[in-house]
């Protein structure tokens, strides 16, 4: 709050009173929304700001009057969003407390826009921190779009298999869909699974591979998956629609879906543990308030009535 005080930002909410307390802040300071920041964050005001962007993070903004906006992501915010990223991927990679399968040159799949987003800062963030090999490699990830990366990484993860897939549920699925129009189109021709997967382009260790895919699930009788050619540690998946596709994509890879929880302005902002039941919050990437279901309800029928919020510690479990 002291540091936000001093700034234009900080006037523009504060006035001449700057709050002293969590308490003062929450009673002085209205809730916002996007569109009170979009004259200083979409003309990037880093001036107006209380420490300097170390990078600009863009998203869409739907009902807008721009089509984009932006988020500032300050050192400190990056070094916050890397820890929890790195507790994201080592807990997707676990099955209990204090035990995990990731290792130092593990492989990582990656299925998500590069940057200007904020998805695409995960290989940048951890990369320097934790010895992984990204799938295709972060220069090549950058000037690709998510497609041709996917493609190009499940590729290169033929060679010599893949640890950890992140990336967006949607292009989970669709990945696991290719995989079956693969399997498909072999046996639709008439051909063998060798000729099919060489077909693709496949040097003789990715064809290799994916031959015993072919014949699990020929022995199955079912379409091949990824499950058939990769043997994941971990799977983290994000998006809106993650719930949606888990089912689908546990049955496509063989693994628990681990699911993770963010946006451009917030970071990351949960995490599934080992026991893949429900997210819990990071608590140091934000200071969180909640609206009472009651006071949303009145909120939506009468959009002049201001909510109340809680703080965590004040929240009530739901039964």
């Amino acid at each position: 709050l002291t540091l936000l005080a001093g700034t234009g930002l900080g006037k523009r909410f504060f006035g001449e009173k700057t709050p002293n307390s969590i308490d003062e802040f929450r009673a002085a300071v209205p809730l916002t929304t996007y569109a009170d920041y979009s004259g200083i964050l979409t003309n990037k005001r880093e001036d107006l700001l209380p420490q300097k962007p170390a990078v600009w993070i863009r998203s869409a903004w739907e009902g807008g009057r721009h089509h984009v906006r932006y988020a500032p992501y300050t050192p400190s915010m990056l070094e916050s969003y890397r820890k929890n990223l790195i507790a994201s991927m080592i807990l997707s990679a676990s099955t209990e407390r204090g035990r995990t399968a990731l290792r130092p040159h593990d492989s990582v799949l990656c299925g998500m826009p590069p940057l200007p987003y904020e998805t695409g800062l995960l290989p940048h963030v951890v990369g320097g921190h934790l010895a992984l090999q990204f799938l295709p490699p972060v220069k090549a990830l950058d000037s690709m779009s998510v497609a041709e990366a996917a493609d190009l990484g499940i590729r290169m993860g033929m060679k010599n298999g893949i640890d950890l897939f992140f990336g967006m549920a949607s292009f989970a699925c669709r990945l696991g869909d290719h995989f079956s129009l693969l399997g498909e189109s072999g046996q639709k021709s008439g051909d063998s699974a060798e000729k099919a997967a060489a077909g693709e382009g496949m040097s003789p260790r990715m064809v290799a591979r994916m031959m015993r895919a072919f014949a699990r699930a020929r022995a199955q009788k079912r379409k091949v998956k990824p499950a058939d050619a990769f043997s994941l540690k971990g799977l983290v998946i994000t998006g809106t629609d993650s719930a949606i596709y888990k089912e689908k994509i546990r049955d496509q890879w063989g693994i628990n879906p681990h699911e993770v929880s963010g946006s451009a302005e917030s970071t990351i902002v949960g995490t599934e543990t080992w026991a893949h039941n429900g997210l819990v919050f990071f608590p140091d990437s934000n200071f969180y308030e909640f609206i009472p279901e009651a006071d949303m309800l009145k909120n939506m029928e009468n959009p002049a009535f201001v909510p109340r919020t809680v703080l965590m510690n004040e929240l009530k479990a739901w039964c």
